[in-house]
């Protein structure tokens, strides 16, 4: 029995283990599992002197993009660069010209991994099947990439829904936010523990009951597994630090040693530049790192910067794009951007108000073309507002 993978483990008297993460002499710790695997290859490649390995090089890169490795090792960015110029499997190369406008780590996370993922996560073992199939070439690549993307449609509305049942059931002041949820798809708890996660800013653990307890995932935005081991009501807690699946054998006491610990919930986030106003920002800073796209990734974030001093009434925010998630508006001839707008948004904006607003925000600059025109613009990723009638703090002392 040979296992490969990359998780912190030990070594077995019952199997062969394959992890980079137990011997000293590997250096490359972020590797990830399917890095493990495909070094493995390579290494059954030089035992019996042949090549099959570098057919498989753009699928150990798309695995070592979507478990979120660190991209500022030498040998995962090398991976990276040879993986995404030579895709050589057929069902991989159908996802990227379906879902996938440029190959940048950014885009192979959030559009094409996502429809693989759903389908691994899904009940429907008969499309996983298909999908394996698609791999090796035995099924038809464009049918089931479709497939694939109906598969991950439907997981974000069952994730949304789950997630906003939850939201009436939970106490959001909670240091770590425990959430039993019975009526979920057992695999859909990790991501719906990274939805409530993300948007409050602190560790979320969704379990579900089984016969062994209660089981599920936590998500944190920062490293909190082993505190959480060290919690007797915890029978093993098993992935990454900020990410893994957690079996707990009495969840009341479980929530008391949670209410216990000592957590910062001071929410950091770290830029390249603040600016006190957006004409202090340079002409060339927006558009400036297009060109650098294929390198943010894990490791290497784009750049993001904070601006002040932003002043607009509601009523001039525009709502556009199909399914009405985008907010636009201007100012000082610049546009300003937010994707994927939730309600909560659009409300925290006083969309169909007439409001003057204040905002203070962190994001990207970029250019955005249209036609013969080429305007500047911000992509906002967080955002603080407020009505310009509320005191200002800041002017006052």
């Amino acid at each position: 029995i040979l296992v490969l993978d990359h998780h912190e483990t030990t070594d077995s008297d019952y199997a062969v283990v394959i992890n980079n993460q137990i011997s000293s002499m590997v250096e490359n710790k972020n590797a990830s599992g399917s890095i493990v695997t495909h070094q493995f290859l390579r290494a059954l490649d030089h035992k019996f002197s042949v090549k099959y390995a570098s057919q498989f090089t753009d699928l150990a890169m798309c695995g070592c993009v979507g478990d979120v490795m660190s991209l500022n090792h030498y040998h995962n960015r090398t991976y990276f660069y040879y993986g995404s110029r030579f895709i050589k499997n057929n069902f991989l190369h159908t996802l990227f010209d379906k879902f996938v406008k440029e190959i940048t780590p950014h885009n192979i996370s959030f559009m094409l991994i996502p429809k693989i993922n759903s389908v691994i996560r899904s009940t429907d073992y008969d499309l996983k099947v298909k999908m394996f199939q698609a791999f090796i070439g035995e099924a038809d690549c464009e049918e089931i990439a479709n497939k694939c993307r109906k598969c991950h449609d439907k997981q974000r509305e069952n994730v949304k829904e789950m997630s906003n049942i939850l939201y009436n059931i939970i106490d959001i002041d909670d240091k770590v936010i425990v959430a039993e949820c019975n009526d979920m798809i057992p695999s859909y708890s990790g991501l719906i523990a990274g939805r409530i996660s993300g948007d409050l800013n602190k560790p979320c653990v969704i379990v579900k009951k089984s016969k062994e307890g209660y089981i599920g995932s936590m998500r944190s935005p920062t490293p909190i597994r082993e505190t959480f081991i060290e919690s007797d009501s915890v029978q093993w807690c098993r992935g990454h630090d900020v990410s893994a699946g957690i079996l707990i054998n009495n969840l009341d006491r479980f929530k008391q040693y949670c209410g216990q610990l000592e957590l910062t919930t001071d929410n950091i986030n770290e830029v390249t530049y603040s600016f006190s106003h957006v004409n202090k920002i340079p002409d060339y800073l927006f558009g400036y790192f297009e060109e650098y796209e294929e390198l943010w990734g894990e490791g290497i974030p784009k750049p993001r910067f904070h601006i002040n001093n932003i002043s607009i009434r509601s009523s001039d925010v525009q709502i556009l794009g199909k399914n009405k998630t985008t907010l636009k508006f201007k100012f000082c001839d610049v546009d300003f951007l937010i994707f994927f707008a939730t309600n909560e948004v659009k409300n925290d904006f006083f969309i169909d108000f007439d409001k003057e607003l204040r905002l203070n925000i962190i994001g990207s600059l970029g250019l955005n073309r249209w036609r013969d025109s080429i305007f500047p613009q911000v992509i906002i990723e967080k955002y603080e507002v407020r009505e310009k009638n509320d005191i200002d703090w800041d002017v006052l002392f």
